[in-house]
C-alpha cells in the first residue's frame, strides 16, 4: 500500500467519527486583537484509535466542541511539553520537543496566519530506520534541513544544511547521534583495512585522526578471528572506524573511540 495513502486513512481515522470522539482541551491563546483563537487539545475516537494531539485556529465567536478536528496541527498520541503563543496577529507560534510521533497534518500558513514551529529540546534522534529519509528542523536560531541517505544499519550518509544562507554545514558519514542545540553530530571517518598482513590507510585524514585511530590500536589489538579473516586473503579485511563528535559551526572535533570491523 502506497505509504501516503496509508497516512491519508490514519489522518481520516483521527479527524472523522464525531459522534463517538471527544475533544479535550489542553490550552488556548487569544490573538492580541481578540479576533482569533489557537485551542491545543488532545482527541480520543474510542480504543480502536486512540489518541490524538491536535491544534486548531478559530474565530473568537466559533464554538468549540467535540465536532472540531484540528485544521493546522494533528499527531499520533499524547505529546507532552507542547506550547504555543501569538507573536503578533499573523503569527503564530507552537513549541514542542523531538518525541512528537508521527504528524499527520502541519500546516505553515492558515487563512493568511504564518505558524512557525520551534523545536525546544533536540537530543538525539534515533530509530531512524523507522523515520522518513528528510527533516526540515526549525529551531529559535537555525533552520535546518536533515537528509539521511538510505534505511540501512549505520554508519550511513547525512547532510546538513541551513536553509537561511543555503550553506551545507555537513555531509558525510554519521552513527545516528545529531544534537541540533549543541550543533553537533557523531559522524564516522574510515582509517583504513588491513588486509593480508598489512593496513591501507585511508588518505582523506586529517594528522589528528591517525595519531588517535593508532594510538587506540596500540592499546586495544584487533579480534582475533578478525585478523585470522583478514589474512586468508579471500576478499575479507578488517577495518577500523572512527567515532567523532564534529562541530558543524565551529569544526571543532572530539574524539570518542575506535571500532574494528569486518570489510568485504
Amino acid at each position: 500500500m502506497n505509504k501516503q495513502f496509508l497516512y491519508l486513512i490514519i489522518f481520516l481515522f483521527l479527524t472523522s467519527c464525531n459522534f463517538l470522539c471527544e475533544n479535550e482541551v489542553i490550552k488556548s491563546h487569544i490573538s492580541p486583537d481578540s479576533g482569533k483563537v489557537a485551542i491545543l487539545f488532545t482527541r480520543s475516537c474510542g480504543a480502536t484509535t486512540g489518541y490524538s494531539t491536535q491544534i486548531s485556529i478559530l474565530n473568537i465567536n466559533e464554538r468549540f466542541n467535540n465536532n472540531n478536528i484540528g485544521n493546522i496541527f494533528v499527531s499520533g498520541g499524547i505529546i507532552e511539553g507542547i506550547d504555543l503563543y501569538w507573536e503578533n496577529n499573523n503569527n503564530l507560534v507552537i513549541i514542542h520537543d523531538d518525541n512528537i510521533g508521527r504528524i499527520y497534518n502541519q500546516l505553515f500558513l492558515y487563512e493568511g496566519i504564518n505558524i512557525k514551529y520551534i523545536i525546544s529540546k533536540v537530543s538525539v534522534i534515533e530509530d531512524l530506520l523507522l523515520r522518513p529519509s528528510l527533516w526540515h528542523i526549525i529551531l529559535e536560531e537555525h533552520n535546518y534541513l536533515i537528509q539521511d541517505h538510505g534505511t540501512s544499519p549505520p554508519p550511513r550518509f547525512v547532510i546538513i544544511k541551513n536553509l537561511e544562507n543555503k550553506e551545507i554545514l555537513y555531509q558525510g558519514t554519521y552513527f545516528l547521534d545529531i544534537n541540533l542545540q549543541e550543533n553537533t553530530i557523531e559522524i564516522v571517518k574510515y582509517y583504513g583495512e588491513y588486509y593480508n598482513g598489512s593496513w591501507t590507510i585511508n588518505g582523506n585524514l586529517e594528522y589528528e585522526e591517525i595519531i588517535f585511530a593508532e594510538n587506540f590500536m596500540k592499546i586495544n589489538e584487533p579480534p582475533e578471528d578478525l585478523v585470522e579473516i583478514a589474512n586468508l586473503a579471500q576478499g575479507n579485511g578488517l577495518g577500523l572506524l572512527i567515532f567523532i563528535r564534529y562541530n558543524f559551526i565551529t569544526y571543532e572535533e572530539e574524539f570518542l573511540g575506535c571500532m574494528y570491523i569486518r570489510t568485504m
